[in-house]
């Protein structure tokens, strides 16, 4: 999705630490390094850092939501089947990470979400994204060229397909 957007027109914030591995994967395919965090520290945000990002894309894993400051956001929640996402983690990190704890974490981070006034939530399964990738980003009333960013959409990313996947 980040990269999507982004090659529609928007601007992204990023880590150092992603901007290098983005230079080594120009395929497209982002590969996160499991000893540094791959977007920025949240943690460190007040409302003069997310004012400074207004209007940029910034990708937030779940379990960092409920630490971003209060500001106006927008966002876009992809969700996905958890064994997809399992697999994945476990790809990029080297380690488990329970099913179970993965459905609190998605659970808990859009009812953090749900109920916070200074966001506006979208929610878009990943599979659709990838089956009409137009459909989907037209519900986004963004600055961005859809039809560039409907471009750089490659099913052939889905590296982690649950139907594919051995439980």
């Amino acid at each position: 999705m980040m990269e999507s957007l982004e090659a529609g027109g928007m601007d992204c914030v990023k880590s150092e630490r992603r901007r290098m591995v983005n230079e080594h994967h120009r395929d497209g395919v982002y590969t996160p390094n499991p000893n540094d965090l791959y977007e920025p520290d949240f943690r460190r945000w007040g409302l003069t850092e997310a004012r400074k990002h207004d209007g940029r894309l910034i990708k937030v894993v779940a379990p960092n939501i409920d630490i971003l400051c209060v500001h106006d956001y927008k966002v876009v929640y992809l969700l996905r089947d958890t064994l997809e996402i399992q697999q994945s983690f476990y790809a990029a990190f080297g380690k488990e990470h329970p099913i179970k704890s993965i459905d609190e974490s998605i659970k808990e981070s859009l009812a953090v979400l749900r109920n916070r006034r200074d966001v506006q939530l979208i929610t878009m399964n990943y599979t659709d994204v990838l089956d009409d990738p137009k459909k989907c980003l037209s519900r986004l009333d963004w600055p961005f060229d859809i039809d560039k960013a409907v471009q750089i959409v490659d099913p052939k990313h889905y590296r982690f397909q649950a139907d594919r996947l051995v439980a």
